[in-house]
């Protein structure tokens, strides 16, 4: 394999509501939208008269695109196409693997909120045992998962009379 040489390259980042701008060297933005809007996203490659572009998949999944500048008016030879190829795939790995992180961060929030939920429950409806007029009534709530939906609670009144409240807000 001999020597790839490029004036310029563009990492393009696409998702299903956005496009970002990675990184570039060499291209303006007007060339760039050109280049990305300018035909099908799952071509293997698109080669224009100053530029390749690949898209960078993993799996079915376009991940944004590669762009590769020609530095002369040579076209890429076989190898040249391959090596891109290999170059665009593993940017499409690192990009899903960004996307994972960044989820995986997105769920370890959720998880310590569902945390601090669940320790609040718990001190807002403690178990509880009451013996009113011969009666005892005990309560307590356990959750089937993080927090639970359940609410109960027994007030007496000065005149003796109960509430007794049982709430599923779930159902």
């Amino acid at each position: 394999m001999g020597q790839l040489l490029s004036g310029s390259y563009a990492i393009i980042r696409k998702d299903a509501s956005s496009t970002s701008l990675l990184s570039s060297n060499g291209f303006n933005k007007e060339r760039l939208l050109e280049l990305i809007n300018n035909s099908d996203d799952q071509l293997p490659f698109m080669e224009y008269d100053d530029a390749v572009r690949f898209p960078l998949l993993h799996g079915e999944v376009n991940q944004g695109f590669l762009i590769i500048g020609k530095r002369s008016s040579n076209s890429f030879n076989d190898d040249d196409f391959f090596f891109i190829r290999m170059i665009a795939m593993i940017t499409a790995i690192a990009l899903e693997r960004v996307a994972l992180f960044e989820e995986e961060a997105k769920l370890r929030l959720i998880h310590r909120d569902l945390q601090l939920a669940r320790e609040v429950q718990q001190y807002l409806l403690p178990s509880f045992s009451k013996h009113i007029h011969g009666c005892e009534i005990t309560g307590m709530q356990i959750p089937s998962q993080q927090i639970g939906g359940d609410y109960m609670d027994v007030l007496e009144y000065e005149n003796g009379s109960l509430l007794l409240i049982m709430e599923d807000v779930a159902g």
